[in-house]
């Protein structure tokens, strides 16, 4: 049915004429009507069996049935309209209100357009459903697979389990915890008792009875629209395993008896330390962590806590001995290593040291290094005499002797010059051992030292026809350092390359300068590189990184025979060079041959002072000493020249040291010149500031009383002198040489 408004707008474009009931009827006699549907109320007309009358302003007689009907909703209305069509054959209709207002018509052709309209309209309703449902499927396709990708993916097991406890699903990590294929769960109990939104612990056992432990969580969800429960399983056998290992650790850790372990930050503060740390140093734990690293240790040590924080940033570890004290004021020695902490907890930037009490083992050692020193000496003492006795039997000196005792005689010699050999080198590791090592620097020309090598160990290579070969540079600068125990370094490689080679074989010597290198020491100019290379077997892969280990015998498979030596030699070259600050290395490769080298650096004059005021302050710290220094320089030293030659007064420089070394020093005492400047330096170990000014005065006064000859000129030099002692005035050699020189008015 069709609003009467709405067909009076399309016929008469006007719905001005529906204003009263009058106007109505006058619209109706226009209009073929053939049926009245009439709701019962207070209309104005009279109903008579062939139209509506009584109205004031017009009269209207219809030839059409008429239908009277209760108040009824719109819905129904337009049904019964529909159905009076329908029944009643009528081809147009008229509907008016309790008031004979009309409010809607109906015939066939309306009703077929509504139809068809309603029609059009379920149409695309339709197809918007049956897009709407291919979408929601699509989705729910993409959503199902999904889902399996996202179960599958996932890293733990995922079981779905009915109310009764039935698996009803499992993915593939599932499968692996429990080591089981889908098909022996699906369709089986579960076996573990379920709790909701709760975490349980279970015992995992697989089908190969392997063990382990699971974590597991259920949540109730739906499946296949019935409710369930969706169980997550994790394999926690390795972390339950690995937390173990890391509580033992932390166990051994804090009741560790033999190790003290700190964790430190970027600033040295402790952030935590272990029981044995905290009982060795006397503090209590909470006492520990309020101090910082350096607290713990005696002041002047070689390196404080900033310079091994950097060497940990720089190079990921620093090892070195230093002197703890404790909070009653012991001191006692520390082995420390430190390297960068990975603790989330403390932070990247922390380090954890380890530290090892180290003063019962250097008490150990000095008692053995001092045995094997007393022994030596005692052993050398009577061997000097045999080897004396024999020279003088070989030599014929104490009378004739025949063959067969001269050959018995020479093979007495020879061991004996082994043994003494071995004695000496006994000695030298008992020196270095025990820090004892002296040094005399003095100005090294490279290429006189291997001549002079190689002239020492001509006649053993000559018994064996070997070639000795040397390619030197002659423009190589000289440098400073232990001409006597340099030379043995060159004598001990060529006498080993010697031995290990077969007849008529080649050794060679070869000297280069290596330039800038890599992290070059300050003062260093520059590294005289010395190989030697030998034509012998060469030395298997396998000992080559031990060549340098104390009595250590290489043998080869090639060597026709078995060489004999102490195991001492390469060992003992190994710390001269590293005192000397280079380095030592070996390269062979078995039957062709073996190259060793070493680097020496250049220093003038400057830096060797240096050097060995630093080995004199690190044995001061261990030994716990005082340490002076007292600095001579010439007035006018600069310009003395001009009167005197540069030549000249280097030589007064060396006369006067050679006359304090003698006359005004102890022994212990060392006496440098940095002819440069015009120094004489002198390094005054267990002095303090009291006897360092009686040295300075004594040695003042010797200078200025005594007069010294240049070609034939009285030469009286003037000397102004500054000292500084260890601790008081410095703890680092440049700390000490700026004190000693900034009191003569002297800045560099």
């Amino acid at each position: 049915m069709i609003p009467i408004k709405e067909i009076m707008k399309k016929d008469f474009s006007t719905l001005s004429s529906l204003e009263s009931v009058g106007s109505a009827v006058k619209v109706m006699e226009k209009m073929n009507v053939d049926y009245l549907l009439i709701e019962e109320g207070e209309s104005r007309g009279v109903i008579t069996s062939r139209g509506l009358v009584g109205y004031p302003s017009s009269r209207l007689i219809l030839d059409c049935p008429i239908q009277l009907i209760g108040t009824i909703s719109e819905e129904a209305l337009a049904d019964e309209a529909v159905e009076v069509l329908k029944e009643k054959k009528v081809s147009f209709l008229v509907v008016l209100d309790k008031k004979g207002m009309p409010v809607g018509v109906a015939n066939q052709e309306i009703i077929t357009n509504s139809l068809f309209q309603e029609l059009k309209k379920l149409n695309k309703e339709k197809d918007k459903y049956i897009t709407e449902l291919k979408k929601t499927k699509e989705a729910l396709e993409t959503s199902r697979t999904s889902f399996h990708n996202i179960v599958q993916r996932s890293a733990d097991g995922i079981i779905v389990i009915d109310r009764k406890g039935v698996v009803r699903f499992v993915n593939s990590i599932a499968e692996s915890i429990f080591g089981r294929k889908s098909d022996e769960f699906i369709g089986e109990l579960f076996g573990f008792p379920v709790l909701a939104d709760e975490m349980a612990e279970i015992d995992i056992i697989r089908s190969d009875n392997e063990t382990g432990l699971g974590e597991m969580r259920a949540t109730e969800t739906e499946w296949e629209g019935e409710n369930a429960y969706l169980i997550l399983v994790r394999d926690v056998t390795e972390i339950s395993l690995s937390r173990k290992r890391v509580d033992l650790l932390a166990n051994l850790v804090e009741n560790a008896s033999y190790v003290m372990i700190f964790i430190a930050g970027a600033d040295g503060q402790i952030m935590e330390c272990n029981v044995l740390a905290s009982n060795t140093f006397g503090f209590s734990k909470g006492e520990m962590l309020a101090r910082s690293i350096d607290d713990l240790f005696k002041p002047g040590a070689d390196e404080g806590w900033e310079e091994i924080a950097n060497d940990v940033e720089q190079k990921g570890s620093w090892r070195g001995e230093l002197v703890a004290m404790c909070k009653d004021g012991k001191e006692f020695s520390v082995d420390m290593a430190a390297s960068r902490s990975n603790n989330e907890k403390y932070g990247n930037t922390s380090t954890i040291c380890f530290i090892r009490d180290v003063s019962k083992e250097k008490e150990i050692d000095r008692m053995k290094s001092e045995f094997i020193s007393v022994a030596s000496h005692e052993m050398r003492t009577p061997l000097t005499s045999i080897k004396n006795a024999v020279d003088i039997l070989v030599k014929r000196k104490a009378g004739e002797i025949t063959d067969a005792q001269g050959k018995f005689l020479s093979m007495a010699k020879r061991n004996i010059d082994r043994l003494a050999e071995l004695i000496n080198n006994i000695l030298d590791i008992s020196k270095i051992e025990s820090g004892r090592m002296e040094w005399t620097y003095t100005e090294l020309d490279i290429g006189d030292c291997i001549k002079h090598a190689l002239d020492l160990c001509k006649d053993l290579a000559d018994k064996k026809s070997i070639s000795l070969k040397m390619n030197i540079d002659p423009t190589l600068p000289t440098t400073y350092a232990d001409v006597s125990r340099i030379e043995e370094v060159i004598i001990n490689l060529v006498g080993n390359a010697i031995k290990f080679i077969p007849d008529q074989g080649t050794v060679t010597v070869e000297v280069h300068e290596v330039g800038e290198v890599p992290d070059m020491p300050e003062g260093v100019k520059g590294f005289l590189n010395i190989s030697v290379t030998d034509t012998g077997f060469g030395i298997p892969e396998e000992d080559i990184d031990h060549v340098f280990d104390k009595f250590y015998q290489v043998e080869s498979s090639l060597s026709v025979q078995k060489q004999s030596g102490s195991g001492l030699g390469l060992p003992i070259s190994k710390y001269t060079i590293e005192a000397h600050g280079g380095k030592i290395q070996c390269k062979s490769k078995e039957g062709e041959g073996s190259t060793f080298s070493f680097t020496l650096p250049v220093i003038d004059q400057e830096q060797l002072f240096y050097r060995c005021l630093r080995e004199k302050l690190s044995q001061a710290r261990q030994q716990q000493r005082m340490l002076s220094i007292l600095i001579l320089k010439i007035k006018d030293f600069e310009h003395s020249a001009e009167a005197y030659g540069n030549k000249e007064r280097k030589e007064v420089l060396k006369t006067i040291k050679d006359t304090i070394i003698k006359e005004r020093v102890k022994k212990t005492d060392t006496v440098m010149l940095s002819s440069l400047h015009g120094e004489i330096l002198l390094l005054m170990p267990d002095t303090d500031g009291a006897g360092a000014e009686t040295a300075q005065k004594r040695i003042e006064d010797y200078i200025t009383g005594n007069e010294n000859l240049i070609e034939g000129k009285s030469y009286r030099p003037t000397f102004i002198s500054g000292m500084a002692t260890f601790p008081e005035n410095g703890t680092s050699a440049e700390e000490l040489v700026d004190c000693a020189r900034k009191r003569i008015g002297i800045t560099r």
